[in-house]
């Protein structure tokens, strides 16, 4: 089959699909841009169906339960935070409720880091501290107050009664001060009132088994999420070269400009050559930049072959 035949035989058949399908008719960088489109389409679709393993291993947990009167998100237990989590925890109260409750979002209670009372002194509300970060601690301005607590007592009423616990209740009594009122009046008047604060920070952890548990649902995601990220890869390498493809084919299929164009190749000993014996700005062609003039002595030139041709084809006929 010659190559005149193949291209009208590709052309037919783009003029077929074209009766079948108009979108054809509007050009190739459209088709292009709806074949992506749909590629798109069908890849997330797959890849929805990869990342729904994923989002039952996270339901799965409870790291979020504790929030569910806090208006949390409905999808926040599809989310990789409700596996659970580690976290140093302050908790607060006023000294004139006498309780404080300790308790942990996720995990159980390990550990104090630290403990106190933040109150007035000397004329400075301490406890209006405009660093959050300073509110469990004993630092600066509560310092005074804080050390007022036994913390070798406290320490020993915690890891008793909370520790690997997920809540506890404490009074204020249990934190036992080193000094009664006879001591230091000023000081014991000025921390131990209702305006002042009982703070305590400490620290929730996951058990063991619990990490275990949790190291190997997330090794599961992690190859699930990079089995997503070859596909996804693959398929974006897909899509170049199948719209490289189809855009060979289409311009075999139809007539474009580049059906009428021809590319020649100029080295630079023949650019010199032209400009040192053909180039003339103000010659017969008026005005021309040397690119200009290079077009049109070709054009010139071309149409001499060809005329030249035309008329030895001629001569032969009539011979």
């Amino acid at each position: 089959m010659s190559q005149k035949h193949k291209a009208l035989s590709a052309n037919k058949q783009y003029h077929e699909d074209a009766d079948n399908d108009p979108y054809m008719q509007l050009g190739f960088g459209l088709m292009a841009y709806r074949n992506l489109l749909e590629g798109l389409i069908l890849c997330f679709f797959f890849l929805t169906c990869l990342i729904y393993p994923v989002t039952q291993i996270y339901a799965r947990g409870a790291g979020y339960q504790s929030r569910v009167e806090d208006r949390s998100p409905l999808c926040s237990k599809y989310m990789l935070g409700n596996l659970g989590y580690s976290s140093v925890q302050c908790q607060t109260a006023s000294f004139g409720l006498a309780k404080i409750a300790l308790q942990c979002p996720y995990g159980k209670i390990d550990q104090i880091s630290d403990a106190g009372i933040e109150g007035p002194i000397f004329g400075i509300n301490s406890y209006k501290l405009k660093n959050n970060q300073q509110s469990c601690m004993v630092k600066g301005e509560n310092k005074p107050c804080s050390d007022l607590v036994d913390k070798t007592w406290f320490d020993q009423q915690f890891r008793s009664r909370c520790v690997g616990k997920n809540e506890c209740m404490f009074h204020r009594d249990q934190m036992t001060l080193h000094m009664d009122k006879a001591t230091n009046p000023a000081l014991y008047k000025e921390c131990i009132n209702d305006n002042s604060l009982i703070f305590v920070q400490y620290s929730c952890t996951q058990d063991e088994g619990t990490q275990h548990k949790k190291w190997y649902e997330l090794s599961i995601v992690a190859c699930i999420y990079l089995m997503i990220t070859v596909i996804f890869s693959m398929f974006i390498i897909y899509m170049k070269s199948l719209s490289k493809l189809n855009a060979i084919k289409y311009d075999i299929s139809t007539v474009t400009a580049s059906d009428f164009t021809i590319e020649m190749d100029i080295s630079d000993e023949a650019y010199k050559h032209f400009l040192r014996n053909e180039y003339e700005p103000k010659g017969k062609f008026d005005y021309y930049s040397q690119g200009l003039y290079l077009k049109q002595y070709l054009k010139k030139k071309i149409e001499d072959i060809l005329n030249r041709y035309d008329a030895m084809k001629n001569m032969d006929l009539k011979t």
